[in-house]
C-alpha cells in the first residue's frame, strides 16, 4: 500500500487558531509566573502590591483614561450607594462580569460578560490566579462565589447577603495623602456594632434610613474608635472581607485635576434556586 503524505494545513484559519492558542499560553505562562507581593492582612481584609506586570499595568491604566464615564445620581432613581456628601463621582459604561461557569454566562454573549475585548479581560485573568489564595476574605471560587462585576464612597461594607467579599485596585501613577481619597477599615468591634443593627428582616431598611439618618450608625463608630488607613498606591490591590465596614475620604481641592483612578468589583454568591 502506497505511503500517503499528510500535508500541514496552513490556511489563514488554520494559522489564525494557532496564533491565537500560542498567544493564549503565553498569557498564561505570564500570569503565572508575576508573583504579587502581600503587604499586610487583618481580619478586614488584606493588600497586594505590585498586582500586575507593569505592561499589564499600563495597559489597563491606558484603558481607564479613554474608556467612556458617567455621573452617577444624575437621573433615574438614586442609588444609595453613593450617599450625599459623596457628590457625583464619575463612573466608567462598561462594567465587567465574569462567570466561573461560561454556562451561566447570557447567550448570546452581552458586552459586559467576559471575554469583552478590552485591556479588562487581562486584568480578570489575573484576578482568577490571586482570588483563591484570599478564601478567608472572599470565599471560594464556585463554592462561595460564581461571578464577579468590576466597578469618594462613605461608610459602608460589601456584603448586604448578595457578596461573599470585595476588591479595589488602585489605578493613580501618583498620589497625595493630602488629597484624600484614603481608603479606611472600621475597627473590627465598631464593624461588629454595625452588623448588629441590622437582621436579615431590616436590612434594607436600615440602609436606606441611614442614607439619610446616620446617628445610629455614627454612634456605634466611637467604640474603640479607631480605624486601619490603606493609601491608595500605585498597582495595589485590596480584598476586602463582606463583614468590614470602610469608607474612603473625601477628595481635597488639592488634587485638582489628578482623579482617583480604581477598579472595583465584587464577588457575587450564588443564586440560590
Amino acid at each position: 500500500m502506497p505511503g500517503q503524505v499528510l500535508e500541514k494545513n496552513n490556511s489563514p484559519s488554520s494559522v489564525e487558531a494557532q496564533n491565537r492558542s500560542s498567544a493564549s499560553e503565553a498569557m498564561t505562562t505570564a500570569i503565572n509566573i508575576h508573583k504579587p507581593h502581600k503587604v499586610f492582612s487583618s481580619s478586614d481584609g488584606i493588600v497586594y502590591d505590585d498586582f500586575l506586570p507593569e505592561e499589564v499595568y499600563e495597559q489597563i491604566y491606558h484603558y481607564a483614561c479613554i474608556a467612556d464615564y458617567e455621573h452617577v445620581n444624575t437621573e433615574g432613581k438614586v442609588a444609595r450607594a453613593w450617599r450625599i456628601r459623596d457628590g457625583f463621582p464619575l463612573r466608567s459604561l462598561l462594567n465587567l462580569y465574569y462567570f466561573t461557569d461560561e454556562a451561566q454566562s447570557p447567550d448570546p454573549k452581552p458586552e459586559w460578560s467576559y471575554p469583552t475585548g478590552t485591556a479588562l479581560d487581562v486584568f480578570a485573568e489575573h484576578l482568577n490566579v490571586l482570588a483563591p489564595k484570599v478564601g478567608p476574605f472572599i470565599g471560594q471560587p464556585r463554592k462561595d462565589w460564581d461571578r464577579y462585576s468590576d466597578t469618594a464612597l462613605s461608610l459602608h461594607d460589601d456584603g448586604s447577603g448578595i457578596y461573599s467579599g470585595a476588591f479595589a485596585y488602585f489605578l493613580n501613577p501618583h498620589w497625595d495623602i493630602h488629597w484624600g481619597g484614603l481608603l479606611m477599615f472600621i475597627d473590627s468591634r465598631a464593624s461588629q456594632a454595625l452588623q448588629k443593627l441590622k437582621t436579615p428582616q431590616n436590612a434594607l431598611d436600615h440602609y436606606k434610613r441611614t442614607w439619610l439618618d446616620p446617628t445610629e450608625e455614627n454612634s456605634a463608630l466611637w467604640n474603640p474608635g479607631f480605624a486601619q488607613c490603606i493609601f491608595p498606591k500605585r498597582n495595589r490591590i485590596v480584598f476586602i472581607h463582606p463583614d468590614a465596614y470602610h469608607f474612603v475620604t473625601k477628595i481635597t481641592p488639592d488634587a485638582g485635576d489628578n482623579a482617583r483612578m480604581s477598579l472595583a468589583g465584587f464577588f457575587m454568591k450564588p443564586e440560590k434556586t
